[in-house]
């Protein structure tokens, strides 16, 4: 038994398990052309494991990238409701350069801008979700802090009364003084 087509073919969504062992005569029955549906090579599938190349795949990732980026927290000197999603830090070296446009850039020991004198400062992140605006989604941000900062969460994590930091019963009032 062969299939012969000039187009890609894939086995519908609904289509029966054609892997299971059945007898020869009921396998030409499942295997049918109902059972493959002619994929169109243009097509980029919603989602898909399989690395994607030309300009409309590119295009169409972008995108969706940007409905899926996690905005950084920014403090304001109104009160914001946050919610931390965990109770440890991410940390890192972060270099700053002032120019137009991206401004910190993630560093490491010895990295170009290390080796052309700008020295990175230590930083920590915390993933957080925002429920400031009542009228829109919750979002998930990601709160950098510096080490002072960070000092001060870590005290309130290992307290009793506050602690740890992603406590279900807790949400956090924050705002930016000074």
């Amino acid at each position: 038994m062969g299939v012969q087509t000039s187009s890609p073919l894939r086995i519908k969504k609904d289509a029966p398990n054609v892997n299971t062992y059945v007898a020869e005569e009921a396998l030409e029955e499942v295997v049918s052309d109902d059972v493959f549906e002619t994929e169109d090579e243009n097509e980029i599938p919603e989602r898909s494991s399989v690395i994607q190349s030309g300009w409309s795949a590119a295009k169409k990732a972008v995108a969706n990238a940007s409905k899926t980026y996690t905005a950084d927290f920014k403090f304001e000197e109104n009160v914001q409701l946050i919610k931390f999603l965990s109770s440890e830090p991410m940390s890192f070296l972060q270099h700053w350069v002032n120019r137009p446009g991206k401004k910190s850039f993630i560093g490491w020991d010895g990295d170009p801008l290390c080796r052309v004198g700008n020295k990175p400062e230590q930083k920590f992140a915390f993933t957080v979700v925002n429920l400031t605006d009542l009228e829109e989604e919750p979002q998930v941000q990601l709160m950098v802090v510096g080490v002072r900062l960070c000092g001060q969460l870590e005290k309130l994590n290992a307290d009793k009364k506050t602690g740890p930091l992603d406590r279900p019963d807790i949400y956090w009032a924050v705002s930016k003084s000074g």
